[in-house]
């Protein structure tokens, strides 16, 4: 968002127009693979529970803001939704929010405002007892929405916080040792939260794994480190298109699909039991979602892209 600002801050588009524009495009970018996903999940939900027309229809129409990315106003539970997508929405409202703030006072909330609502939602998180994965759905009356709007504010203030440094460390010019340095650093946030994601559940720890991690990103970004060359590869581009795809489809497959196989063919599919066996069943299941909602929702937006001029051409005379 704040790298997109760059071109946007001066370009003399009113704030209301310039944020809906962004916002329009980022939700452009998502909802084709989301709708897919929405899709794949409906139809299958329907199909293995034996739900009814009239109450598959009920539960469709319930759904619509679950299928606009608006649930996490307060309508996260009603019908029928990704599962595991709710920060989706959250990022959303949140960029709405931020977006006009920033444009107007760039310097000011990247200095001022986004450090102040970052350690404030880490006081809130400590607080909570639960760390960060307390933020998510826990709905707050006060607010008039979930406590993870509350969360991507904080994120996505700490994105703006990350932009600004990362900037800040292209203006240099580092020796070897210099950029060795930003390189170990860079590599060690990774590794400890990889570490940590692999031997902990949620808990406090995540309030220190956050900056840690964000400094890691802060440094990939300023194309400094010697691992610059890594990062710009084709491939991390590819994987990380591809990686919206497995978001919005694993839980699904973990909490739907693998035990809808292992009861009807009474096979022994459990981590408990045999974790390599469960876990490859589980990363080839997602992958062949994933490759499902990719080429549904590359054929939506081929169709959409096909379709919407000449419709527009039949209903608007000029």
């Amino acid at each position: 968002m704040a790298k997109s600002m760059k071109i946007s801050v001066n370009n003399g588009v009113a704030a209301g127009t310039d944020t809906v524009n962004f916002i329009l495009r980022k939700a452009k970018g998502i909802f084709p693979f989301y709708i897919s996903a929405w899709l794949i999940t409906f139809i299958a939900t329907v199909s293995i529970k034996g739900i009814g027309f009239c109450d598959s229809f009920t539960t469709f129409l319930r759904s619509f803001y679950n299928i606009t990315m608006t649930e996490m106003f307060g309508n996260y539970d009603m019908g029928h939704r990704v599962q595991a997508t709710w920060y989706i929405s959250a990022m959303l409202i949140a960029m709405f929010v931020i977006f006009p703030i920033r444009k107007r006072f760039t310097n000011g909330f990247d200095k001022i405002i986004a450090p102040l609502v970052f350690f404030t939602f880490i006081g809130m998180a400590y607080q909570s007892g639960s760390g960060v994965s307390a933020f998510t759905v826990g709905y707050k009356s006060n607010l008039f929405m979930y406590n993870g709007v509350i969360r991507g504010l904080a994120e996505i203030s700490l994105g703006c916080i990350s932009y600004n440094i990362s900037n800040k460390i292209k203006t240099y010019d580092y020796t070897f040792i210099g950029a060795t340095a930003l390189s170990l650093v860079e590599w060690f946030g990774f590794g400890l939260v990889f570490y940590y994601a692999s031997v902990k559940t949620a808990t406090d720890i995540d309030l220190v794994l956050l900056p840690i991690l964000a400094l890691s990103i802060t440094i990939a970004f300023s194309g400094k480190s010697i691992s610059d060359k890594l990062f710009t590869a084709k491939i991390f581009s590819v994987l990380g298109t591809f990686s919206l795809q497995i978001y919005l489809t694993h839980e699904f497959v973990k909490n739907l699909i693998i035990p809808y196989i292992r009861d009807t063919f009474n096979l022994e599919l459990s981590i408990s039991v045999n974790v390599f066996k469960y876990i490859c069943v589980y990363v080839l299941l997602t992958l062949v979602a994933s490759f499902m909602c990719y080429f549904l929702g590359k054929m939506l937006i081929y169709f959409t892209n096909k379709l919407l001029p000449k419709i527009k051409s039949k209903i608007i005379k000029s």
